[in-house]
């Protein structure tokens, strides 16, 4: 087969030709018009048909960030404009309510809103709005009238949260010492209410280096537990008031207290927060030792004053203060006073450094056996370890 390579030549003069008497606007619109029919064209809404569609999967929890982050797994607990939220990959983590843009429960929650109603259901979180339904009935609420949410199963373990904290100082050689504080804070809370339960015992003896004796020089035991119902998201009552003390040096052999309160939040924000309380007790005391015409134990109607104060210092640093007086009959010390405050600093984990300062008063110590008056102050400072679950 024979080639004319005179024609081919004509041809390719034809179409160079073309290329320069086409306008270039024409020539452009050619192009893209081409390179538009050999490309598909682009999906606008690619990003949404990415998005696993919360209403597809009822096997977890999902919660959505305003960064578009979709996270699977367990809705712990809403409260202080704070979620807990225990991703199937990630584990436990916390999000800033306000970061948080939709929600949705494989199971029913109890949420309470800024009225004081508490609703359960199944919770879907979108636009700022919150629905929650159950047995046929939808309840909506904007976003910011939530002010918790916890699980609805009475039974569920992740409502109870729990910390203990241990000092010690242990000293040999010329001179023996043995001191601890140990401390176990326990907690239950749901989105009508909260339990507590907290123990602080303190002990410390020195070993005599002549006759080897054991000498205490402090023993004490305090076990605190209250029990408290949101009226709304100012005002709580407190039901179950209860305190048992055990002081050796104070010559008490043992205190108990119980009673009911009024408790107000002056301020409940996210990294600050401030409750008072207030209300009537029953208190009854036994003292270790008394002088032979007095009597042993003591009964008093007590009024019960408190507040607690906590503030987010940063991301590892909370400080925090619990301070209660009681008022009481003269002869079981006229006013009692107990302060604890200090701060917590996050190590690593679960960990945390604990830095606190105890401070116990009671204004008229009853005297003791021989007539000796206990002194009106006790203070210890502590450096513990502590550990959260």
């Amino acid at each position: 087969m024979s080639i004319n390579v005179s024609r081919i030549y004509s041809c390719l003069s034809v179409c160079m030709c073309l290329l320069i008497i086409t306008p270039q606007p024409l020539l452009a619109q050619q192009t893209q018009s081409l390179v538009t029919s050999l490309i598909p064209p682009a999906q606008d809404n690619l990003v949404e048909v990415n998005k696993p569609p919360l209403e597809l999967t009822e096997r977890f929890d999902w919660l959505t960030l305003r960064t578009d982050e979709l996270l699977k797994g367990d809705i712990l607990s809403m409260y202080d404009d704070e979620i807990e939220f225990d991703s199937e990959e990630l584990k436990i983590l916390t999000f800033d309510w306000e970061k948080v843009s939709g929600l949705k429960s494989k199971g029913m929650q109890s949420v309470q809103v800024s009225d004081g109603s508490v609703i359960d259901g199944w919770i879907v979180l979108k636009d700022n709005v919150m629905t929650i339904s159950r047995n046929g009935q939808v309840h909506t609420y904007p976003k910011s009238e939530i002010l918790s949410i916890a699980s609805a199963a009475t039974s569920a373990l992740d409502i109870w949260s729990a910390d203990i904290n241990l000092g010690a100082n242990i000293s040999k050689g010329n001179a023996e010492k043995f001191d601890y504080t140990f401390s176990a804070l326990a907690q239950r809370r749901t989105s009508s209410s909260r339990f507590k339960i907290n123990y602080v015992g303190n002990f410390s003896a020195n070993k005599d280096a002549e006759t080897g004796e054991r000498i205490e020089t402090a023993n004490s035991q305090l076990l605190t537990s209250s029990h408290d119902i949101f009226i709304d998201s100012k005002i709580f009552f407190r039901a179950v008031d209860l305190e048992y003390y055990s002081d050796i040096f104070q010559n008490i052999d043992s205190r108990l207290t119980a009673g009911v309160a009024l408790g107000y939040h002056l301020y409940d924000e996210k990294r600050f927060s401030w409750d008072v309380t207030a209300g009537p007790s029953y208190q009854k005391t036994i003292f270790s030792n008394v002088l032979e015409e007095e009597n042993r134990t003591e009964k008093s109607g007590v009024l019960t004053l408190g507040t607690t104060f906590d503030v987010e210092i940063n991301k590892e640093i909370d400080f925090k203060a619990d301070y209660q007086v009681q008022v009481v009959q003269e002869s079981a010390g006229e006013y009692i006073h107990r302060l604890e405050t200090g701060v917590e600093i996050d190590l690593v984990n679960d960990f945390e450094l604990d830095l606190t300062l105890y401070i116990d008063r009671t204004e008229k110590p009853h005297q003791d056996d021989n007539g000796d008056i206990p002194f009106k102050n006790d203070y210890r400072f502590v450096v513990s370890l502590g550990y959260s679950f």
